[in-house]
């Protein structure tokens, strides 16, 4: 009787936490689906071309850089 007891509560223990897995895991699933920000984040998705100052001194003129973004 005290095993069939003690196996019923380490049972409930565990089944308990495989439910409350479940119910955490869907909240973060939520969480992390891509939403509104993640969508106007894809409007700029492309190609860019970008030129780059670099003041070294104040003193100096900048050092400048071209590139290409992908």
């Amino acid at each position: 009787m005290k095993k069939l007891f003690l196996f019923l509560i380490v049972f409930g223990f565990f089944a308990g936490n495989l439910f409350s897995q479940d119910d955490q895991m869907q909240k973060w699933m939520e969480y992390m689906t891509p939403g509104k920000p993640h969508q106007d984040m894809a409007k700029l998705v492309g190609d860019w071309t970008f030129t780059n100052k670099l003041w070294m001194d104040p003193a100096a003129p900048p050092a400048e850089s071209q590139g290409l973004q992908k």
